[in-house]
């Protein structure tokens, strides 16, 4: 299933972790238009929870 998980420091099961991220983001060598991430957080999470998910991945690809 394509579950667009997290970063795998909010959801373990994840593959991506911040140093993919990071990664991925070296290798565009500055020709991305911009930069984003689809991710499913899970419907417990609060409001917050969510935007630190957000957070992190952003911090990852900076």
């Amino acid at each position: 299933a394509d579950a667009h998980l997290p970063l795998s420091t909010d959801e373990p099961a994840s593959l991506m972790t911040p140093a993919h991220v990071a990664a991925c983001v070296a290798a565009a060598g500055g020709a991305e238009l911009y930069r984003g991430a689809k991710v499913q957080a899970p419907a417990s999470a609060s409001v917050a929870e969510r935007v630190g998910m957000l957070g992190r991945i952003r911090a990852a690809m900076v």
